[in-house]
């Protein structure tokens, strides 16, 4: 398959990019600033743009069958960074003909809130309150779609070795962990992409 990476240079998006090529897809990655991204093989093409730039996001989803979103950011003021991305990738894709959309999200985000524990949300409420809001409307927005979505909400990332086995809930009080490795994360999105099991739904992951 032919998948496009956004924020494909970030921690995640770096090894959302290693897992499909591992797993011999095609890969498109959508990035700010090619030299971020230290990755080099030939099913491997680059995309220099920003998420703002709906005639980019346009020209990046082009002839694919999927996007997985890794976007991020480290302002932790009001934003609008999700909500502006959001409403260009359903443009984009619904203008080119793609439904499948995953995206990395966070537990703690929405509804999930209330399913989250309780040093997780004095955290969220605040160092990143402006950052799961903006997340939040983004969702709204790509729910109000036709796309076919999976919001994918692991708990806090961590740099560590992939663990492999990740389990999975979408249960009012999930029985993970709060910490998961980005690689498992990012192996976990992966899996997604010709998947229909948590085809608009938006699974809580852990350990």
């Amino acid at each position: 398959m032919k998948v496009v990476v956004i924020g494909a240079s970030g921690g995640t998006g770096t090894e959302i990019v290693r897992k499909l090529l591992k797993q011999k897809h095609k890969v498109v990655a959508f990035v700010r600033d090619p030299k971020n991204l230290k990755i080099k093989d030939k099913n491997l093409s680059i995309v220099t743009g920003n998420v703002r730039d709906l005639d980019a996001l346009k020209f990046a989803t082009k002839n694919v069958d999927a996007v997985i979103s890794a976007l991020g950011t480290n302002n932790l003021k009001k934003t609008t960074l999700h909500t502006d991305f959001a409403r260009n990738i359903v443009s984009a894709l619904e203008a080119n003909g793609v439904s499948r959309l995953i995206t990395i999200s966070a537990w703690g985000v929405g509804e999930s809130r209330a399913q989250s524990k309780l040093v997780m949300r004095v955290l969220s409420a605040i160092f990143l309150r402006h950052v799961f809001a903006d997340i939040a409307r983004a969702e709204k927005t790509i729910r109000k779609s036709d796309l076919d979505y999976t919001f994918v909400r692991p708990g806090r990332l961590i740099d560590a070795n992939a663990r492999r086995t990740v389990k999975v809930s979408t249960a009012k009080k999930p029985h993970v962990s709060i910490s998961i490795a980005r690689a498992d994360v990012a192996g976990f999105a992966v899996d997604q992409v010709d998947s229909t099991n948590y085809s608009k739904q938006a699974p809580i992951i852990g350990y």
